[in-house]
């Protein structure tokens, strides 16, 4: 975990984790996500043009399974990092904040790249189906959200906030998109 590197140095600067941080399962949750958004947003952004209806089926129903992976990981996370250790020291929320950062831009360029493969799930017959999953995502991702924020310290928690409402905007974007 790329925390367990920065233990040394917490340690000289008096930070310090209310529990075993191997048991904050936070930051492997945020990178099983960003490699879910990462294989996510590249297909969305190399749908060929045209093709046929079978071949639209078949990616839709890609885009689909990778939208529920990333929302079961979301789901699973939120109930983890429940369970898990608070986080003591405002600095040790900080370390995530580049992993968080990058997570909030794959979840914006994914978010426009559903918008953008509209045509391609239409032709499928699948739009009612992302339409489902990206409710299911915006939920979970809330839900993490707000689990992630009630375990760090109070001087963290306004920030941490504010990415999943940002996040879950960019969600939205797509969600209105699908609406029937």
């Amino acid at each position: 975990m790329l925390l367990l590197r920065f233990l040394p140095l917490l340690s000289i600067v008096g930070i310090g984790l209310a529990h075993s941080l191997n048991a904050f399962p936070a930051e492997q949750y945020f990178s099983k996500m960003i490699s879910v958004l990462a294989r996510l947003d590249n297909s969305l952004k190399n749908i060929p043009p045209g093709g046929s209806y079978e071949e639209a089926v078949q990616r839709s129903q890609s885009l689909v399974r990778m939208q529920a992976e990333q929302t079961n990981i979301l789901i699973s996370a939120a109930t983890d990092v429940r369970r898990g250790p608070s986080m003591a020291g405002t600095e040790v929320g900080e370390r995530l904040m580049p992993l968080i950062q990058r997570f909030t831009r794959l979840y914006q360029t994914t978010g426009v790249g559903w918008v953008n493969a509209k045509e391609m799930v239409q032709a499928s017959g699948g739009r009612n189906n992302v339409y489902q999953e990206l409710i299911k995502a915006s939920k979970a991702t809330a839900a993490f959200t707000e689990a992630y924020v009630e375990k760090l310290p109070p001087g963290a928690q306004a920030r941490a906030r504010g990415v999943g409402t940002r996040i879950v905007g960019f969600l939205d974007i797509a969600i209105r998109a699908y609406r029937s």
